[in-house]
């Protein structure tokens, strides 16, 4: 379950099972409670804002086609992710495709006191931003599940098909990483 489920109070499993059995409006407030997240995955595997889009949408088609199948309405989040995973890595694969370079644009400025603030608050963003995306595809991966998009790492784990330990472990060694590439950023704060 996202923070964003939490928030909400929204019952996924419930939301679900509604949407398996063709409720289409429980599956739009499925799609609103993971829409970020799945888009935010997106952009950070392919580096590309509008592909990042096509993307989730491609995820979202694709869980509605293949929701019959989905066993245990209470792993939809991870089973939404592993959807999405899949998409993001055929979309990797295909070699007609070129990835659209450059970096990643925040949507929304933050407010600051004074210009100087805001170019320095800026500046930060794209450091964090640059070093979650040159992080090793495995890392980044579950450092955008679980600090960008709230999941837990039992989550992250089903969505990935990978042990909890192993989830713990990356994030571990990704913090590391970051840390020690974010460390200049830090000081100057």
């Amino acid at each position: 379950m996202t923070r964003d489920d939490v928030e909400r109070g929204t019952d996924v499993a419930a939301l679900a099972a509604a949407a398996r059995a063709g409720d289409r409006e429980a599956f739009g407030r499925l799609l609103e409670a993971h829409e970020r997240g799945i888009y935010t995955l997106a952009a950070y595997a392919v580096g590309s804002l509008e592909d990042a889009a096509d993307l989730a949408q491609t995820t979202f088609v694709k869980a509605w086609q293949a929701l019959p199948e989905l066993r245990e309405p209470a792993t939809f989040t991870a089973w939404l992710y592993r959807i999405a995973r899949n998409a993001v890595r055929d979309y990797q694969r295909g070699a007609a495709r070129q990835l659209r370079a450059g970096p990643l644009r925040a949507a929304a400025r933050e407010s600051a006191d004074s210009a100087e603030a805001e170019v320095l608050s800026a500046e930060r963003r794209q450091a964090v931003r640059g070093a979650v995306a040159s992080l090793p595809p495995q890392h980044r991966e579950v450092v955008v599940l679980h600090h960008l998009n709230g999941l837990d790492v039992k989550t992250i784990g089903e969505a990935l098909g990978i042990p909890t330990n192993t989830v713990i472990s990356r994030l571990a060694r990704a913090r590391q990483t970051l840390r020690r590439k974010l460390t200049s950023v830090v000081q100057e704060s």
